[in-house]
């Protein structure tokens, strides 16, 4: 079993950096306090051991700034709080805030392989073909779900990547490519097939992409977005 190397409290703490500086490429301390409700001493203190493990550089009370090291650990639990959020969500019908403080809580604690098994079971249930037994394990019977047109009704022929979709766009996934870790985090984030994605916002050089999905919002880097294959809805 593979067990994480941070403790629950550091990991909140380079996911919540993360989330912060993923849009302007670096934070302050004040933000991640007002993000989190610590104090700036606290804060201070746990940047202090971020760097030290080489997560983020950064000066006391100065900007924070993550290394690839640092990025790639608070999007990798930035994943795993998705995963664990859509799941609760999606397969077991819990309400958006109750699976908002669960995901946070577990995404801690279970393993590597616990988690990956829920990756895909929850990519199991959400299949087509699966959708009655998804609507009893949530228990509501599918006859009182609203059903929804078979893809090819509802979209045009053509496909393309997400990568090309134009601000305020919705498209709908028609299946991630490429195989591996980098497919597995795609999807993770809860980008898998028949999910509808609207484009928000596009940076000024192109790159990353904001994007609404699911009920949150989601910043893509291009490089992931071109492994998207996408439809565009009618």
């Amino acid at each position: 079993m593979e067990k994480n190397t941070l403790s629950s409290s550091l990991e909140d703490y380079i996911e919540a950096v993360f989330m912060l500086a993923d849009k302007r490429g670096e934070t302050r301390i004040i933000d991640v306090s007002n993000k989190l409700g610590y104090s700036k001493p606290s804060v201070n203190a746990a940047m202090k051991t971020l760097a030290q493990l080489g997560l983020i550089e950064h000066e006391p009370y100065g900007k924070i700034i993550l290394t690839d090291k640092g990025r790639a650990k608070g999007e990798e639990v930035l994943a795993r709080h998705k995963l664990l959020k859509d799941f609760f969500m999606s397969v077991l019908g819990l309400s958006e805030k109750q699976a908002e403080v669960d995901a946070c809580k577990a995404e801690h604690t279970l393993s590597t392989e616990t988690l990956e098994g829920l990756r895909q079971l929850n990519y199991i249930l959400k299949e087509p073909a699966n959708r009655s037994l998804l609507e009893r394990i949530k228990g509501r019977p599918e006859s009182r779900q609203r059903k929804e047109p078979p893809l090819e009704e509802k979209t045009e022929i053509r496909t393309k990547t997400l990568k090309d979709a134009k601000v305020g766009e919705t498209v709908r996934v028609v299946r991630v490519q490429g195989r591996g870790p980098v497919r597995r985090r795609i999807m993770d984030m809860g980008i898998t097939k028949g999910v509808d994605i609207f484009v928000r916002k596009v940076a000024p050089l192109g790159d990353p992409m904001e994007l609404n999905l699911r009920g949150y919002e989601l910043t893509l880097r291009k490089a992931d977005a071109e492994m998207i294959v996408v439809v565009d809805l009618i």
